[in-house]
């Protein structure tokens, strides 16, 4: 029940939502520098190509889930 949360509760939340949102974009340049090296690795190592492709294809449905979650 969000009807007894005053002004200042409202600007805290919103400041730590936006801290988040800010987190959250450091963390999707990691996952895009991680497969670009996944890319790189599967190029130079063939035999791990599959592996590689299903980590790669985990974390980016866990990134857009937390994605998703913050809209």
């Amino acid at each position: 029940d969000l009807t007894n949360i005053d002004l200042a509760t409202v600007k805290g939340l919103c400041q730590k939502h936006d801290e988040f949102l800010k987190s959250l974009h450091g963390i999707e340049k990691q996952v895009m520098e991680l497969c670009s090296e996944a890319s790189r690795l599967s190029a130079l190592f063939p035999q791990t190509a599959g592996h590689l492709e299903i980590r790669l294809s985990e974390l980016t449905e866990q990134r857009k889930d937390i994605v998703d979650a913050t809209r």
